[in-house]
């Protein structure tokens, strides 16, 4: 899934852009791939203030060139002061619809994209990491901090678990030199949660935990050697409880499905892969079922 493959990146000038160029980079390396990197722009110099009509009447080609040429320089220094060995390009057009296409048409294997929040810099690159989360169908690599793998995670659900997850681990465990763990998480079964009146004792919820393990290896049995770590939600929002989760056990990188499939899995991950955007303090790697 990930030998040799080709890297996008898309940058904004941002911060979280020059994170993103940074793991590019990293994922480059250690996976013995390639990297090309993209800046997306409406309008050679479309700002916000610009009308169309002060394009029209002011722009000339001459200054157009210009202003290409140095969003070109500027890509090209940011690539550089990131010691990035890449292609790179300034390409023009709606960010979502230009990024999508570049990715069908260049045969990209891996998206990786900063994210600082919703809606923040030139072409809102929040806003656009939330889009491809929906619709990108490569593997997306979202990152929030420095791209530094020690320890990583696949976020699986408890009752259907997805073997591509456990794929996935193992094969980045093995090329990051990571230390691979399933994490599954039950809903909260406190009255105050499920159903009124309805609680399960400590022994109860021990031997729930266990048994929900046990199945999950039973569906999977080609990965007999997985640890599996299965938690009881603390409250309604698994997504909240999952941060917490993975922060406790020092995770620095979160793998899971992002395409909704039956009831459970929609709970489970479809409503949660934004959340965790903001919830989880460290990178995420979203991939296609």
């Amino acid at each position: 899934m990930f030998s040799k493959p080709l890297i996008l990146v898309a940058s904004d000038f941002s911060s979280s852009s020059d994170m993103a160029i940074k793991a590019g980079e990293v994922l480059r390396q250690k996976l013995n791939g390639r990297l090309h990197v993209i800046h997306i722009t409406r309008y050679p110099a479309e700002m916000d203030w610009m009308s169309h009509e002060f394009r029209e009447k002011y722009m000339s080609p001459e200054l157009q060139d210009l202003l290409i040429s140095g969003m070109a320089s500027m890509l090209h220094k940011q690539v550089r002061t990131c010691e990035a060995e890449c292609t790179h390009e300034v390409l023009f057009g709606s960010s979502f619809k230009v990024l999508t296409e570049a990715i069908s048409r260049q045969g990209v294997d891996l998206l990786v994209m900063g994210y600082q929040g919703s809606g923040s810099h030139l072409f809102q690159m929040g806003s656009l990491t939330s889009k491809m989360i929906a619709s990108s169908k490569v593997p997306l690599v979202v990152i929030k901090k420095h791209f530094q793998v020690k320890k990583l995670a696949g976020l699986i659900d408890p009752v259907d678990p997805n073997e591509k997850i456990f794929e996935a681990c193992e094969e980045l465990s093995f090329l990051l030199s990571a230390q691979p763990e399933f994490i599954a998480m039950l809903p909260n079964m406190s009255p105050d949660f499920w159903v009124p009146g309805f609680s399960l004792s400590a022994a109860e919820k021990i031997q729930l935990l266990a048994r929900t393990r046990d199945l999950i290896l039973e569906k999977l049995d080609s990965h007999l050697s997985a640890v599996i770590k299965v938690h009881f939600s603390e409250s309604k929002n698994l997504a909240d409880d999952l941060s917490a989760v993975m922060a406790r056990e020092k995770i620095d990188l979160g793998v899971l499905s992002k395409h909704k499939r039956g009831t459970v899995e929609k709970f489970f991950i479809g409503s949660i892969a934004r959340r965790l955007l903001d919830s989880f303090d460290g990178n995420l790697l979203l991939i296609s079922t």
